[in-house]
């Protein structure tokens, strides 16, 4: 545990310094008194900051979800194991990622067992990134002293690209095709292949009504037409101008896809993924295009 003086406590001490040199030229014993008070209760107050600091663990919650230019939310946590309440703590945040580096103080004005605290910050490129807490410290009980603690507690996580809407050429089956759409003319017409799990949006036409009465949940149909037609993002075919405006718009027809329940798969300069649903393969795309080209924070 280190220390550090404030304003307040360079004048309380100047203060203190001056009434000993008065007390020891005039032999006062009033002053003698008011020393003796001013040296216990900076010893007092010392006692109360390193107690204050002690029992104190803090946990990092990063975004579920994180997208760059886009603002995020994580959560610090802090838990008190002491009797009595820890005041008056500031936790030092650095929000890292390939070519940047942000500082967040995050204030917690009193912890009794739990407390918690969300941060907002707006990554600014794709890729691997860290939550990183570098000290914790404390201006209790009279912000005489900052009392203050190193500590290494990170967390990492991915930020994908962000969502970039791609101008699909509509008017055209092979255009569709290419962007990774189909036309929709009868959809959801095709032959019955079996069933699989519901997503939230599906169209109606793929809703199975009756698995709600005989298995008490909502399926989709499984057509023979998502077999034959399956959506694929060609991600070198999206009329980007460069790599990350593609991906960028790889990112934004996932998300698309997704609530609308339409399996969908993946061709990014190589590296193929078969077409599904599910947060899991939502959550694969997604990180197979915030990591392209890109090496660890």
């Amino acid at each position: 545990m280190k220390l550090r003086i404030t304003k307040a406590g360079f004048v309380y001490i100047m203060i203190t310094i001056f009434i000993g040199i008065a007390a020891a030229n005039t032999g006062n014993n009033l002053l003698y008194v008011m020393l003796s008070f001013l040296l216990s209760f900076m010893w007092l107050s010392g006692i109360f900051a390193r107690y204050n600091l002690k029992g104190l663990t803090i946990e990092i919650e990063p975004p579920p979800n994180s997208f760059a230019k886009k603002e995020a939310i994580a959560t610090i946590r802090i838990k008190n194991s002491k009797k009595f309440p820890a005041f008056l703590l500031w936790i030092k945040v650095i929000v890292k990622t390939h070519s940047q580096e942000e500082k967040i103080s995050v204030f917690f004005p009193q912890v009794k067992d739990v407390s918690e605290k969300s941060i907002i910050f707006t990554p600014k490129e794709r890729g691997f990134a860290t939550l990183e807490i570098g000290q914790i410290l404390s201006v209790f009980p009279l912000a005489l002293f900052i009392r203050y603690t190193k500590i290494k507690k990170e967390a990492k996580f991915i930020v994908y690209p962000h969502p970039l809407p791609s101008p699909l050429p509509l008017d055209t089956s092979l255009g569709r095709k290419r962007m990774g759409e189909r036309e929709r003319d009868g959809f959801g017409t095709g032959d019955f292949l079996g069933l699989r799990d519901y997503t939230a949006f599906a169209p109606r036409k793929l809703i199975h009504w009756k698995s709600l009465a005989k298995r008490d949940e909502l399926m989709l149909k499984k057509l023979a037409e998502e077999s034959e037609n399956p959506l694929i993002i060609e991600v070198e075919k999206l009329p980007g101008k460069n790599i990350e405006e593609k991906l960028s718009m790889a990112t934004f027809l996932v998300l698309k896809f997704e609530p609308l329940g339409l399996p969908y798969g993946l061709n990014m300069f190589g590296k193929k993924i078969k077409p599904n649903l599910g947060f899991l393969h939502q959550k694969r795309i997604l990180t197979e295009l915030a990591l392209y080209g890109k090496e660890k924070a």
